[in-house]
Order: C-alpha cells, then structure tokens, then sequence
C-alpha cells in the first residue's frame, strides 16, 4: 500500500475535486472506483522494438486513445517472479476483450539479455495473444520510462553488481512486489495494481476504465409506461 501511494504522485482525484467527474461514454467507471486514479500522465514517445520485430513509438503507438495494461518484467527471472504467467491469467479472463477493448505491453527491463527473437519466443509460450506486446528498448529510454510510470522498488541490486554483469539492468533483480500500470489514454485516467493480486480483481479494475458502447438514435424515456386518458402507453417507455 506505501508503495501505491507513493506511485500515485499526482494525488488523487478527490484531491483535485474532481471526485464528482462525468465521463460519459469515454470510461465506464464503477462506483467508488476512481479514488485510487489520477488524472492524466506523460508518457516518453520513444522507440521500441516489439517482439514481431516492429519498431513503434512507444506512446503513438501503445498507448495513445487505448485501454493500456503496462508492466515490467525479465525472462531470466520469470521463474522467481511469475509476473507473466499472472498477467497470462489477467489476459484469459479479458477474452476477446484484448486486443480489441484492451492492451496489454510488458517492457522487459534487460534490453541486452532479452533479444527481439527471446522475447517473440517467450511471448509464444504464453500464447502470442492479440494485444499483448512484449518490447525492449534502449537503457537510458528504459530508465526514462520507469522514472515516468513506475514507483523504483530497489532493494539489493547494487552499482558493484552491475560491474560484473553490465548487460543487466539495475532494477531486474530483489524486487519483492511489482506492480501493473494501467488506465484510459484516451481520458487521462490512471491508476496501479499489484501484481500478485487475484487475476479476478485485477481483470475487475480494468474493466472500470473500459468505455462502454455509445447509444445510437433517438433517445427514449426509461422506467415504467406513463399513464394517460386512454390507459397506458407504451411509446413513453424505453424498451
């Protein structure tokens, strides 16, 4: 929970009195759902290399008007911390949501050990689902990008380690909780989760964020028949 707070720097909605906000058909958000967001958020617009082999814009292209999960993680160190194997969960209760209403991106944080053919491969072993983008980057990117959106839980990994394994990145290693970034672009409506929390809760959260369908056509009163002097009449009632 210190860790949450301290992520969410911006304060939380309520703080900016925007605790009563109408989003209308942008977001479907449940009640009592936005005191953990913020509002708005920057996110770095540079290069990454996807699993497929595309270069993409980070944000242009990951991020801009989606639903967007955002996590970090390493293929060495799935085994000790089965980030991707909880998210694969996540991604099987969303269904055919992802790819559609939702996308996830997980950022591997050893861009030199994880070459686009590691990460085209370990993605397969989770399915290579639609929505779901695995990409590296360069280092100083990569710092940026953390710096942005993600809270540092350093605890052990040290600049001597680093020395003697200079292609892993400082943040990879004795990192007791992680967390998924997640939220509506297209709103600027923000906010995190653990990654060990239920894949139901977290399937749950991001369902907040997704925008429902927006009503077509004329619109009709809701609620039960009016009465008039003829009995009642059903053209006053929506179906």
């Amino acid at each position: 929970m210190t860790t949450r707070r301290k992520f969410l720097k911006t304060g939380p909605i309520a703080a900016l009195g925007l605790a009563g906000l109408t989003l209308g058909a942008e977001a479907a958000v449940a009640p009592g759902a936005m005191s953990g967001m913020t509002m708005n958020h920057s996110f770095p617009n540079a290069e990454v290399i996807t699993h497929t082999g595309q270069k993409l814009r980070f944000y242009d292209d990951l991020v801009k008007d989606k639903v967007v999960m955002i996590n970090f993680m390493t293929i060495g160190n799935e085994s000790n911390y089965p980030v991707t194997a909880r998210l694969a969960k996540v991604a099987d209760l969303l269904g055919n949501k992802l790819g559609r209403d939702v996308f996830m991106v997980s950022v591997t944080r050893e861009p030199v050990k994880d070459t686009q053919t590691d990460l085209q491969n370990f993605a397969a072993k989770f399915g290579s689902r639609l929505g779901w983008t695995f990409v590296r980057t360069d280092i100083p990117i990569l710092d940026d990008l953390e710096q942005r959106i993600y809270h540092r839980h350093d605890v052990a990994t040290t600049d001597s380690d680093l020395l003697q394994n200079p292609t892993h990145h400082k943040q990879s290693t004795s990192r007791s909780v992680d967390i998924v970034f997640y939220g509506n672009s297209r709103v600027g409506l923000w906010a995190t989760f653990p990654i060990d929390i239920l894949a139901e809760d977290a399937a749950r959260r991001i369902s907040w964020v997704i925008p429902n369908s927006i009503q077509v056509g004329e619109l009709r009163r809701a609620g039960p028949r009016q009465m008039n002097t003829h009995g009642y009449s059903s053209d006053n009632r929506q179906a």
